[in-house]
């Protein structure tokens, strides 16, 4: 690519490794993901959530991850958790957005950190 595209490589001057994602990568990226639809939780709560999501034998390193497939198993979670009646959809700035009640949140947490459905997610 060097060679077919030297104008592109005199202007960028640096190289992306794409790799897997390691633990805490992973655990940054639940905790990111999760917070657009639960942002009045603590950061003590996110702090346990996210060990405990990490503690699930496929997000601790036992297999690799790509940063796709956690995406998209967090999107199927949050999906079925809608499904489920867990939250409501809000008008947010001019955004759509799906919005965790209260009282749901420690269904969702526990949904997000079954472990079964992580690994038939990830088998699948």
């Amino acid at each position: 690519v060097r060679k077919k595209l030297p104008a592109v490589f005199r202007r960028i001057h640096c190289t992306a490794e794409l790799s897997w994602m390691n633990q805490s990568d992973i655990g940054q990226y639940f905790r990111q993901f999760l917070f657009g639809f639960m942002p009045c939780c603590t950061a003590e709560d996110w702090d346990s959530w996210q060990s405990t999501f990490l503690n699930v034998e496929s997000w601790s390193g036992s297999r690799p991850v790509s940063i796709d497939m956690l995406q998209q198993y967090l999107m199927h979670q949050i999906r079925e958790c809608s499904c489920l009646g867990y939250g409501r959809f809000i008008t947010d700035d001019s955004k759509f957005t799906f919005r965790v009640n209260d009282e749901h949140v420690k269904e969702v947490i526990s949904k997000m950190c079954d472990a079964q459905d992580a690994k038939i997610f990830l088998d699948g």
